[in-house]
């Protein structure tokens, strides 16, 4: 049974777009702490490898534009902004993909200046916090019990730091940046987040069991979720154990990407598939 809403769609962009959005903070930060050690060549390179978290965003906001329906109906987005959580979330979203892709094209110029990439890149990390702003908040409706809650935010954000982390370490692992370190780092915050975002996953749970409206229970709706939070969490760890098998230095460089990246997969599909039931589980106050 589902609550009469479908977000498939809205599912998908929201693992994928808060996923990109941290990874591309990730590196930007690697870019900025490390700058000093970076001669300009591997500053440029890296630069241009921020594309991947971009590519990443885009494809969560494609995805969600086909909720619209037509094309027309992006006019109602543009005149809530302001006043819609929902029209602000996608305003960010586009601010977002503007000055980054802006940063991204400016590292092709040739004999572009240092100090004006540094400034793009930091109006670019701005737009990407603004936008894991707006996407947290942007489900915070009173009118929908199953929503309503502080769980809402905390779940999508704890997502993004298992998620986003995950694909800077495999950005920076075929970037062939040489740093052992950070790859390392950013493995370890996705792992900290995955526990603390199935734990904040079962909290919800027992959120769902007592939410009601006056006709069903919130979780009757989504009866296999628990079964679902431990699945998150198996794949999510098999991921993130590939992936720091794809750092070893026992294994080729070729191998080591190939688990990287195959890890990730598994890092993003256990993202996604604890978004679906934040969807199912819509549940008016209403009838």
């Amino acid at each position: 049974m589902n609550g009469g809403f479908n977000g498939q769609t809205l599912a998908v962009f929201t693992a994928l777009a808060p996923a990109g959005a941290v990874a591309f903070l990730c590196l930007a930060t690697f870019l900025l702490v490390r700058r000093p050690a970076l001669d300009g060549g591997q500053f440029d390179r890296l630069g241009k490898w921020l594309f991947v978290p971009i590519a990443v965003v885009w494809a969560g906001f494609i995805a969600s534009a086909t909720h619209l329906g037509m094309p027309s109906n992006a006019l109602y987005v543009v005149f809530g902004i302001g006043r819609s959580p929902l029209s602000n979330e996608v305003a960010a979203v586009i601010a977002f993909l503007f000055f980054s892709g802006v940063f991204w094209l400016y590292m092709y110029r040739i004999g572009h200046a240092h100090a004006l990439s540094l400034v793009l890149l930091a109006a670019a990390m701005a737009s990407a916090v603004l936008m894991l702003a707006c996407m947290a908040l942007a489900y915070g409706v009173d009118t929908v019990v199953s929503w309503h809650t502080w769980h809402t935010p905390a779940n999508l954000l704890a997502t993004a730091a298992f998620s986003g982390p995950a694909l800077a370490s495999a950005v920076l692992l075929v970037a062939e940046v040489d740093s052992r370190m950070w790859p390392r780092v950013l493995i370890a915050i996705s792992a900290v987040a995955l526990v603390v975002g199935t734990a904040l996953l079962l909290s919800y749970l027992t959120f769902l069991s007592e939410a009601r409206n006056n006709v069903i229970g919130a979780l009757s709706l989504v009866d296999d979720l628990p079964l679902i939070i431990a699945v998150h969490a198996v794949v999510g760890g098999v991921g993130l154990c590939l992936q720091t098998a794809g750092l070893s230095l026992k294994v080729s460089r070729a191998r080591g990407i190939v688990f990287s990246l195959v890890g990730w997969l598994l890092v993003i599909a256990a993202s996604l598939i604890v978004r679906f039931p934040f969807y199912d589980a819509y549940l008016s106050v209403g009838f």
